[in-house]
């Protein structure tokens, strides 16, 4: 009996736009902006950045014009969930 190997694909541009359709997201230049941030974030700390650190770091690093408001626009209903997602941290939990 054959058995079925798990095929955990790992995360890829690709995947990050196939779950960004998901939400009807069309992944911009800020988007991979943040998207990177949170990646690069988890992987130095283990942790996911709050709202808060993504706007700030994001609006110094590029210069850009980033808020609450903005990151509601860019990831509907739930930025910081839909972000991880597309970050490939889905399973990570994430406060409400």
């Amino acid at each position: 009996m054959l058995q079925k190997k798990n095929k955990k694909k790992k995360w890829n541009y690709q995947i990050a736009q196939k779950i960004a359709l998901k939400y009807n997201i069309f992944l911009t230049l800020k988007h991979w902006y943040i998207v990177s941030f949170i990646r690069n974030f988890y992987k130095k700390y283990q942790n996911i950045p709050t709202l808060k650190m993504i706007i700030i770091s994001i609006s110094k690093k590029y210069k850009i014009s980033l808020n609450t408001q903005t990151l509601f626009v860019l990831f509907p209903k739930k930025p910081l969930q839909i972000a991880c997602q597309i970050s490939g941290l889905s399973n990570i939990h994430i406060c409400s």
